[in-house]
Order: structure tokens, then sequence, then C-alpha cells
């Protein structure tokens, strides 16, 4: 929108309050996600339908927040490249890396936004049916 000549001032960054559960490519740890749905190194119950849409593989904020805390979390790290977090979990046989946005992840985009492109602000958005803390 910048490019197109919008107003910085009229520009808000949206940001989900939820996250993104991605099967494995393999079982060892730390693992990558995996978004192709023909990955063949994954086992067949955990690969992605050819079909799929994203909202399928959302997963809201309280559910992340009960697996970490539950322990079943097996590998938990933060991308250096966009701050946010990413989990591993055993789900029904499958590792699972599950990102989303934490409040660090969350205040070091707002500065981004507010000191080098002048933004007017963030929007957080969730969709009815994610968990909430």
């Amino acid at each position: 929108y910048l490019t197109a000549g919008v107003p910085p001032f009229k520009i808000l960054l949206g940001l989900p309050l939820y996250g993104y559960s991605f099967p494995c490519e393999a079982s060892i740890l730390p693992s990558m996600a995996s978004s192709k749905a023909t990955n063949y190194s994954v086992p067949p119950a955990c690969r992605l339908p050819v079909i799929s849409p994203l909202t399928s593989w959302q997963m809201g904020l309280g559910t992340i927040l009960e697996k970490q805390a539950a322990g079943i979390t097996t590998h938990a790290g933060r991308d250096a490249y966009s701050k946010s977090v990413f989990l591993e979990y055993i789900d029904t046989g499958c590792r699972r890396q599950v990102w989303f946005e934490d409040a660090v992840s969350l205040e070091l985009k707002g500065r981004l936004l507010r000191s080098e492109f002048g933004l007017a602000g963030v929007a957080i958005w969730s969709s009815a049916d994610h968990s909430f803390p």
C-alpha cells in the first residue's frame, strides 16, 4: 500500500492472535515444518491434504498455551528473522510445529512499523472459534 501511495498514517499492520500448525518433515529434533501436501518423508496420516484451506491449520492461542503448559511440547524456539515463536509437539503420532506471535514478537513488530514505516498501528484479530488464554 505504501508503494501505491497510501499515506502511512492510514495503514494498520494486521497480526493474528492464533497460530498455524504444520506437520514436520522428519521425526528428529528440530525438524522443518512442511507446507507441502505431497511430502512423502512424513507418515501418510500426517500429510496435508492436497486441497486444504489455511483455516484448517489454524490453532487458537489458548490451545497453544495449553499444550505448552501441559508439557507436551518437545522443542521450542524463536525464528531469527520474523521473531515469531514456534513449538514442536506430537499429535496422534505426528510431529507438528505451531508458529505464533507472543508478547515479544508483537512488541518488536509494533516498534518496527512505527520507527521504520511510520504506520498508524496494528490490528490484532482472531476467529470466533479460537480459544483464548
